[in-house]
């Protein structure tokens, strides 16, 4: 298993369906623990269904060491839907930018009811991941968003109001 074991190593839920495996992913599809500001950043999910599972949600959280929640997206409130789960099967999030600063972060996963309710296999901040910083140079803040400047030789024209 792709495990970076935290200190806070906490699991639980009903069993109905289980994580058998988590493995953070560059653009490859290559498993690595290793990210960069502004790069891609996918997490793929294994699991095995025991037995049919209406609307699953999956979902991740990021978490800074000191115990603060940046995101907690799910598939669920993505407007993701899926109708059912059987067997084995994958499922993977995916963020084109990773808008985080350089650090060492913890990641929940975990598969939840439709309601997000009832935990199915819950693992909660057991696994660990490093952001180093883009080679573009120095940023400060909390967060990276992506965005571009401009620069106009001449004023641009102003808007007028009704």
């Amino acid at each position: 298993k792709d495990k970076a074991a935290g200190e806070h190593q906490q699991r639980w839920g009903t069993g109905e369906v289980e994580i058998t495996q988590v493995t953070l992913c560059d653009s490859f599809g290559c498993p690595t623990q290793t990210f960069v500001t502004g790069g891609p950043f996918h997490v793929r999910f294994h699991y095995v269904a025991h037995q049919p599972i209406a609307q699953p949600a999956f979902g991740i959280a990021i978490f800074t060491p000191n115990g603060d929640n940046i995101t907690a997206p799910n598939s669920v409130y993505s407007g993701y839907h899926l109708d059912v789960i059987e067997g084995e099967g994958d499922a993977q999030y995916n963020l084109n930018s990773l808008p985080l600063q350089p650090g060492t972060y913890e990641l929940p996963c975990a598969i939840y009811d439709h309601n997000i309710v009832r935990p199915y296999d819950h693992h909660h901040r057991m696994y660990t991941f490093n952001v180093l910083p883009p080679q573009t140079g120095r940023m400060d803040g909390l967060m990276f968003l992506p965005h571009t400047w401009e620069h106009f030789p001449q004023p641009l024209e102003r808007c007028q109001p009704d």
